[in-house]
């Protein structure tokens, strides 16, 4: 039986959204790319996490750079991964998130930023097309954790869950926890809890949360297990 939509996010939300979406998912990782990681030296650049469990090919672009990936490789904020058709991996953030990246996957690590009292996080993964599924630390503390793809936006605090982007569609998943998804035009939004999902076609609001079908559930958990 499917559920009421739930209420629009609340203003705040809204508001961190409505940023977001001014500058847009692309706009953002351009500008950390160019003035940010492509253009300071190594030492300067923010670390997310390492490679930590890889299969088959994936690469790395930096600024113009594209180097292939390896176990134990370290990822920067402005970093844009890529898997190949065969490829998957799992980034192991510093504050003990994961986030496994599957086939046929380009994702930029956009923001990871901390407050400068180091009372709260703030990260966006700004998602081209493919799939990935985060697990956020319990002892990490995230104001807001964002999946941006070209037609929706997930964010949580803590939670794990699984985004499937496409140039016109986009799906989310919530395993644990509890994640707010609103489309990229603010049209409206929806609350998921652990099983449920929904779906946001271009130009278009979420649809309402519902639980996914067994079949649907299995094949998003099959493309991010690693051995």
């Amino acid at each position: 039986m499917h559920r009421p939509q739930a209420p629009m996010p609340s203003a705040p939300a809204q508001a961190i959204t409505r940023r977001r979406v001014i500058l847009g998912a692309p706009a953002l990782a351009t500008l950390l790319v160019a003035g940010g990681s492509a253009g300071r030296a190594a030492s300067d650049r923010v670390l997310v996490g390492t490679v930590d469990r890889l299969v088959g090919e994936a690469s790395v672009v930096v600024g113009r750079t594209t180097r292939p990936l390896a176990r134990e490789g370290k990822l920067f904020v402005g970093d844009r991964v890529i898997t190949s058709a065969e490829g998957r991996l799992e980034i192991a953030c510093t504050d003990g998130s994961t986030i496994i990246v599957a086939a046929e996957t380009t994702v930029t690590l956009s923001e990871f930023t901390t407050n400068a009292d180091g009372s709260g996080k703030t990260a966006v993964l700004a998602m081209v097309e493919g799939l990935v599924r985060v697990s956020l630390s319990r002892l990490g503390v995230w104001q807001r954790f964002e999946v941006t793809t070209p037609t929706a936006i997930a964010a949580a605090r803590s939670t794990e869950w699984i985004v499937v982007a496409e140039p016109a569609h986009s799906a989310v998943f919530v395993v644990h926890g509890r994640v707010e998804v609103v489309d990229r035009q603010l049209l409206g939004g929806v609350i998921l809890d652990p099983g449920d999902g929904t779906d946001v076609r271009a130009g278009a609001p979420p649809t309402v949360a519902k639980r996914w079908g067994q079949k649907r559930v299995d094949d998003v958990l099959s493309r991010t297990r690693l051995p």
